[in-house]
């Protein structure tokens, strides 16, 4: 091949990668996503007519990724074949190529909802919940955000088992406790239930404690609305694009949320190190503080060498260098936020207002 063909082509490419300004800089100090194209285009410059390429969009950015895909698709067009090991992604809201999560995409899936819309949207009902004083308010969005979960949330095993008995186990330990311990000047009035020694069970207090803990029970079901049915990361992505977080703070969280899952591995591996060694602290709170105590120190290593490795990694891939960062995978607003806004907001007014007043009347 003449050096002057070579030299055309390897222009060519160098272009159509973002790569010219990097030609006489050595592949070693170039980020990872730099060393992805240039390695494509190392495979492209020959024209081969079969070309086998693994997940030759690893590392890049949304825009990255559609322009090295377009020249992979160019190149497909010519007399030759391209095989990639790259399978779309596909969206929990979207349902299409472009996202993370779930692949269901049914109206009724509480995880094709925007993570953004299932936190915010709830706030408008916890302050009607926590402002009110009556039994049926909190009892009626508590049923509310049960049925949520149970129709959308898609909860299994012991998840499923914790959200049906935890409410009810909380709900009578706060009804009998405020039961004993309010003060009784302030349910004289009411009917005495129960004498057992100091304590006297008041039904004024009995319906103060299972109000209050309808409160808390209603605002912890609506938490986990969006606690069990979003994944983290799709959070982060979407307070990045549509609160205008900034996106050193929002990777900063994908940073800190993937400490969590090491430091549960690395506990485990320390573990086992102490027990091959024969540490043993022996029996007893005392002696459960001391080996906590002895785990310390490892796992201080461990946090320093990951968060060692992590800054690395985001400096390799100009992280903060430039003011806003373009996002792969988005997470959209639809139509479906919009209603599931909308209905809330309606039953913060329909509940207290409607429901709660026929319900008096219809019970007498």
């Amino acid at each position: 091949m003449p050096p002057a063909e070579i030299a055309a082509r390897v222009d060519d490419l160098l272009d159509r990668l973002d790569l010219r300004e990097l030609r006489d800089v050595h592949p070693f100090l170039l980020s990872g996503g730099q060393k992805r194209r240039l390695s494509v285009g190392t495979a492209l410059v020959t024209r081969p007519r079969v070309l086998v390429l693994d997940e030759p969009t690893f590392g890049q950015d949304r825009e990255r990724a559609a322009e090295l895909l377009d020249l992979l698709a160019r190149h497909a067009g010519e007399p030759s074949r391209v095989a990639r090991a790259d399978p779309p992604r596909r969206s929990a809201r979207t349902g299409a190529p472009g996202g993370v999560g779930a692949v269901t995409d049914s109206v009724f899936a509480l995880r094709s909802y925007n993570p953004v819309v299932k936190v915010l949207a709830p706030i408008p009902v916890m302050v009607v919940v926590i402002g009110s004083r009556d039994l049926w308010t909190p009892a009626l969005f508590a049923a509310t955000a049960m049925i949520m979960l149970l129709a959308g949330g898609r909860l299994t095993g012991r998840t499923l088992a914790w959200v049906l008995i935890g409410p009810l186990v909380l709900l009578a330990v706060m009804t009998v406790s405020f039961g004993v311990w309010t003060d009784p000047a302030r349910v004289g009035d009411t009917t005495r239930l129960l004498d057992a020694g100091p304590f006297t069970l008041w039904s004024g207090a009995l319906t103060t404690g299972l109000a209050t803990g309808l409160r808390v029970v209603s605002l912890m079901l609506f938490a986990l609305v969006a606690g069990l049915t979003t994944d983290g990361n799709d959070l982060v992505r979407s307070m990045i694009a549509h609160l205008r977080m900034p996106y050193r703070i929002g990777y900063a969280g994908f940073a800190a949320m993937r400490f969590v899952p090491r430091f549960h591995s690395g506990l485990e591996v320390i573990r086992l190190a102490h027990r091959v060694r024969g540490v043993d602290g022996g029996r007893g709170p005392l002696a459960t503080v001391r080996r906590y105590g002895g785990y310390t120190v490892p796992l201080l290593a461990v946090a320093i060498r990951h968060g060692d490795r992590v800054s690395l990694a985001m400096e390799a891939r100009g992280f903060g260098a430039y003011r806003t960062r373009t996002e792969r995978l988005r997470v959209p607003l639809r139509v479906r936020d919009a209603v599931l806004v909308v209905w809330l907001l309606a039953l913060c007014y329909l509940v207290p207002n409607v429901c709660v007043p026929y319900l008096y009347g219809a019970l007498g």
